[in-house]
C-alpha cells in the first residue's frame, strides 16, 4: 500500500489527533484577557522591534498566544526552526526537511514520532517552551534577590521560589490552578517586556532544546531506536522514537557544542550558554521533583535531569569559570528543593 502521508503532512495529522485545547485554554485565557494590540504594537515599534508597516507580522505572531492552531506550525517555530539552521552549517541541509511543530504535552521533553515512511518529525513541547520566560525571570530574580545588582526584586524572594514551583506544577499536570495564583508575580512590572536579557537567554534555551533533538537526527540515533506510543502512551496511534540514556547525554553534547562554536563567534561566553542549558536542566529538574510518582513511574524517556546537567557542566568547562552565575544554579535550586521538601514553599 502507498504511504498516505508525506512527512510534512504527517506532522499535521499529528495535530489533529493529539490537540488537547483544555492543557492551556485557561492559562491563556487568564493572561491575555487584556491583551491591547494596537498598544503593544507601539511599544515595540519605539523600541525598534518593529517597523510601523509590520503590524500584520505582529498580529500574526500575537495570534499564536491564544491558538494552538496557529501556534502548532506559526510564525514563532518557523522562526526558530531558521535559527537552529543557522547554528548547525554542517548540517543544515540534512536537517531543513526534518518538520516540526509545538504542541502541549504531557511529557517534559520534546520529542521524534516516526513517519509512515521511517523519517521523524519534531514535536516540542508547548507546555515547556510556553513558560521559558518564567523560568528565566523567576531563577535571576531568585539567585540575585540579595546581591547589589539583583536581576529584580519586584516581589519577595520568596515568592519566586514558589512561582518557580507552580510553574512546574502546571508544566507537569496542565492545571492552571498552579500558576493563575502567581499573576501578581508573573508581572515584572520594573523589567520590560522586551528586557535584552531574558530574550538572549530564553532563545538560548528554546536553542538548545530543538538542537538537542536535531542531535538525535544526526547522531543516527533514529535508525536503531526502538519504538513507544507516543505523548507518554496516551496516543498508540502514534509511534515516538525512544533512545538511550548514552544517545540522549551525546544529544545534549551535540547540541552544546553547536551554541559554543556559534555563540562564541557573536561573543557569548561558554559560561553564558552553561547557564541556559542549565536554566532547562533545572527547571526539568523541578518538574521531576514535582510530578506524581505514578507518572514517571516506568515511562521516564530521559536520564535524569541532574544526570544530564552534570555532563552539560563538563561539556562547558563551567567549573573554571569563575564568578559565572551558571555556578548559583545548583545552591539556588536545592535550596528550593529542600524548602519544597519541608514545606517552607508551600503554597
Amino acid at each position: 500500500m502507498s504511504n498516505p502521508f508525506t512527512d510534512d503532512e504527517y506532522l499535521d495529522y499529528i495535530y489533529s489527533v493529539s490537540v488537547d485545547n483544555s492543557y492551556v485554554s485557561e492559562y491563556i485565557r487568564a493572561y491575555n484577557e487584556n491583551f491591547d494590540l494596537e498598544k503593544e504594537f507601539a511599544v515595540l515599534v519605539a523600541a525598534g522591534v518593529y517597523q510601523p508597516d509590520e503590524i500584520e507580522k505582529f498580529k500574526a505572531i500575537s495570534l499564536e498566544t491564544y491558538s494552538l492552531d496557529k501556534a502548532f506550525r506559526g510564525e514563532f517555530i518557523n522562526t526558530l526552526k531558521q535559527m537552529a539552521l543557522m547554528v548547525v552549517e554542517d548540517d543544515r541541509e540534512y536537517l531543513t526537511s526534518i518538520p516540526v511543530g509545538l504542541l502541549p504535552s504531557r511529557e517534559l521533553n520534546a520529542c521524534a514520532i516516526r513517519t509512515p515512511s521511517n523519517g521523524a518529525v519534531i514535536i516540542l513541547n508547548q507546555g515547556v517552551i510556553g513558560q521559558l520566560i518564567y523560568v528565566c525571570r523567576f531563577t535571576l530574580s531568585f539567585i540575585s534577590w540579595q546581591s547589589n545588582t539583583p536581576f529584580c526584586r519586584d516581589a519577595s524572594q520568596g515568592d519566586y521560589a514558589k512561582a518557580l514551583i507552580g510553574l512546574a506544577k502546571y508544566v507537569m499536570t496542565g492545571d492552571s490552578k498552579y500558576i493563575v495564583r502567581f499573576k501578581d508575580v508573573l508581572q515584572f512590572p520594573s523589567l520590560s517586556d522586551y528586557e535584552e536579557t531574558t530574550i538572549l537567554f530564553c532563545q538560548l534555551m528554546e536553542l538548545f532544546i530543538l538542537l538537542h533533538e536535531y542531535g538525535h537526527v544526526v547522531k543516527g540515533h533514529l535508525n536503531s531506536a526502538s519504538i513507544r506510543t507516543a505523548f507518554d502512551g496516551e496516543l498508540p496511534e502514534l509511534q515516538e522514537y525512544s533512545k538511550s540514556e548514552q544517545q540522549e547525554f551525546e544529544a545534549d553534547q551535540y547540541a552544546i557544542n553547536q551554541l559554543i562554536q556559534k555563540g562564541v563567534e557573536g561573543g557569548l561566553r561558554q559560561s553564558d550558554i552553561a547557564l541556559c542549558a542549565g536554566l532547562v536542566m533545572k527547571f526539568f529538574e523541578l518538574c521531576e521533583a514535582v510530578s506524581p510518582s505514578d507518572h514517571t513511574s516506568g515511562t521516564r524517556t530521559h536520564p535524569p535531569a541532574r544526570d544530564r546537567w552534570e555532563k552539560i557542566k563538563t561539556h562547558t568547562s563551567l567549573e573554571s569559570a569563575n564568578g559565572a552565575l551558571a555556578l548559583n544554579l545548583d545552591p539556588a535550586f536545592k535550596v528550593i528543593l529542600d524548602g519544597m521538601q519541608h514545606d517552607e514553599w508551600a503554597n
